[in-house]
């Protein structure tokens, strides 16, 4: 059984369907861009966590 990898994941799922090639190192503005919307995700789930308003 193949191990996830190193933190953080990033694969093109067009070129690489298996999820053989992490490509992480190559794209630091994706995952600089991804962590911040997580971390506003993060913090409206906080506000509201049940998703009710």
């Amino acid at each position: 059984m193949p191990t996830l990898g190193t933190w953080p994941l990033l694969y093109h799922l067009e070129r690489d369907p298996g999820e053989a090639y992490n490509v992480a190192a190559g794209h630091p503005e994706l995952l600089r861009d991804f962590a911040e919307r997580m971390q506003a995700w993060r913090a409206k789930f906080r506000e509201n966590p049940r998703g009710w308003r």
